[in-house]
């Protein structure tokens, strides 16, 4: 009888601890029913199951905190000034923030090299005659 109470006992405590864990099941699979939430880890879920599944898979805890597609990182505007920057890609910009703007949709990482409009590039060719001369900066060039 002592046998039987302890193996009862143990089964009970082991069963408690097993709750205790806190152990949560994940679920198995989601609807491909389109209907877009953002996560508070700024990704957009195809909808509240997808991102429910994937914060419980990854332990995240990330939750809901719109309904529909997060905004785009670079979702801002920027003020009507007129203060021309010159970019890293020869373009000139109206201002700072379009410069910004522009490397943020486009993702090239221009950056401003001037303040002011970028020079205008020559729009000449060079005749293919060599006639060496050496520049001010110690270069030496097919022609002048």
């Amino acid at each position: 009888m002592k046998l039987a109470t302890c193996i009862v006992l143990v089964a009970v405590v082991v069963a408690s601890a097993r709750a205790d864990t806190g152990s949560t099941v994940c679920p198995d699979a989601c609807t491909d029913q389109y209907d877009p939430v953002c996560g508070s880890d700024g990704v957009t879920y195809s909808n509240a199951c997808d991102l429910s599944l994937a914060a419980c898979n990854s332990k995240s805890g990330t939750t809901q905190v719109s309904d529909g597609e997060c905004p785009a990182a670079c979702d801002y505007a920027c003020p009507a000034i007129s203060d021309p920057v010159c970019g890293s890609d020869g373009v000139t910009y109206s201002n700072a923030c379009d410069l910004s703007l522009a490397a943020c949709n486009s993702k090239s990482g221009t950056t401003q090299v001037s303040d002011g409009e970028c020079p205008a590039a020559c729009d000449y060719a060079c005749p293919a005659i060599s006639d060496p001369v050496c520049g001010s900066d110690g270069v030496t060039y097919s022609n002048a």
